[in-house]
């Protein structure tokens, strides 16, 4: 009976395997592969501590180390990027003219004025905020590129 059960739960995962590799979605291929061997080996590393034989276990998750880092690293940089995307866009001309604190008639001048005026203050060369910075600039880009 286990066989039965070994030899279904292998055609599963094989039958898996050949439909991701039938995608053809190279980025896909590598995340499942990747989460597929760090899988094996957590279980591997489970057993054996389970078992009475920790060394082999301390030696599995050592190398297991790197794995999780590098994700929790790169998913971190992701979320930053996401992030900081999504503070720097300036989705409306309203939007861009509160950053600036312009009324709704402002021309180009009287945004580049207010942009120079701005940046003296929130440059971070000047002890202002990067944030700010590029939150002014993004504002400054919207309305004159829309001009």
């Amino acid at each position: 009976m286990q066989i039965l059960i070994l030899g279904a739960g292998l055609f599963v995962i094989l039958y898996g395997l050949y439909r991701l590799f039938m995608s053809g979605d190279v980025h896909k291929i590598e995340a499942v592969l990747k989460s597929f061997f760090v899988t094996i080996m957590v279980i591997c590393a489970v057993y054996l501590a389970a078992t009475g034989r920790a060394a082999y276990a301390f030696g599995i998750a050592t190398f297991l180390i790197p794995f999780f880092a590098q994700a929790y690293l790169l998913r971190r940089k992701k979320n930053h990027d996401k992030r900081e995307q999504k503070d720097e866009a300036v989705s409306s001309r309203k939007d861009a003219l509160d950053v600036l604190g312009l009324p709704e008639d402002a021309d180009e001048e009287a945004v580049l004025e207010a942009y120079r005026r701005l940046m003296k203050k929130a440059h971070p060369d000047q002890g202002g905020s990067a944030w700010m910075a590029r939150k002014i600039q993004a504002a400054r880009d919207y309305l004159i590129d829309k001009k």
